[in-house]
């Protein structure tokens, strides 16, 4: 897509963390345990290298070019209601009006919210060997610098298996997709903002599958290798009022993109007094009819 010059948007020129390839992985399935590691055990079996610098475009002024069957994902406009954000308010509040604004999309949609996750980027660095309890969805995390799809296809139909039990056999001719919901809560990116990667020119091949170990379950995402050709795409400001929509998985064949690969970055200047990035995403299995 050739992208219009309206002369106010601010590209990026950065270099993004990418998943290292190795020969280990043809004896050895790429793993990365989230919870407390086994003794003898190493955490992951995979080093992230940084990648050569990539433009990631601003679209601020052109959203409404991206869409998620085209390019995996799409920006859309919802007023945040919410002010607090402790997992009471944000069931009763936050959860139902994400839902709401999910099956807008297409009648009889049906929204199951099953995971959600607070990041800030003023946390300090965890310290080498700490356990980080991601059973608890209250605990705030840094924003993640890898580049990665939260659920390979395998890892999304063991999820809507986990989700819609025996019901999801009757679903043969339904889509289904798992799809993030991204926004700050506080105030407009300044720091750290989201990098989406247009899933239309990712080559399946390049896509490697990776466990994610937890204490009570196993699931899988996809980490890309760096390979010429990808776009890369930011919001710039993205207020409280601007949700990201991206794809992990889409059981639609005929889509252009199938997901969407994603990672945080860090802009290039940044002014001292800029406030850090708090934000909230959810995930979310949508069944539709088409």
């Amino acid at each position: 897509m050739a992208l219009p010059n309206y002369g106010k948007t601010q590209d990026e020129i950065s270099q993004l963390n990418y998943i290292q390839n190795s020969d280990l992985f043809l004896r050895q399935k790429p793993y990365e345990i989230l919870s407390e590691v086994p003794d003898g055990c190493e955490k992951s079996n995979f080093q992230l290298m940084t990648g050569h610098a990539e433009t990631i475009h601003d679209i601020r002024g052109y959203e409404d070019q991206f869409d998620l069957d085209n390019h995996g994902f799409q920006v859309v406009r919802h007023t945040l209601e919410t002010t607090e954000f402790d997992e009471n308010t944000i069931k009763r509040e936050y959860i139902p009006a994400i839902e709401t604004l999910l099956k807008g999309t297409d009648p009889g949609t049906e929204v199951h919210v099953f995971d959600w996750r607070l990041r800030s980027s003023s946390l300090p660095t965890p310290q080498p060997g700490s356990v980080i309890d991601l059973n608890d969805p209250c605990l705030v995390l840094k924003p993640v610098q890898a580049v990665h799809v939260d659920q390979s296809p395998y890892g999304a139909m063991k999820q809507a298996r986990h989700i819609l039990g025996n019901k999801l056999g009757t679903l043969e001719d339904k889509r289904i997709r798992i799809i993030n919901i991204w926004r700050p809560i506080r105030h407009a990116i300044e720091t750290w903002p989201l990098a989406v990667c247009d899933g239309s020119t990712v080559p399946q091949e390049k896509l490697l599958g990776v466990d994610h170990v937890r204490k009570y379950y196993v699931g899988e995402s996809l980490y890309p290798l760096q390979s010429p050709g990808y776009k890369w795409y930011y919001l710039n400001g993205q207020t409280r009022d601007e949700v990201i929509l991206f794809k992990n998985f889409d059981s639609k064949t005929d889509v252009p993109a199938k997901c969407c690969p994603h990672t945080s970055f860090m802009k290039e200047m940044v002014s001292p007094s800029s406030q850090p990035r708090e934000s909230i995403e959810l995930r979310a299995l949508v069944v539709t009819s088409s």
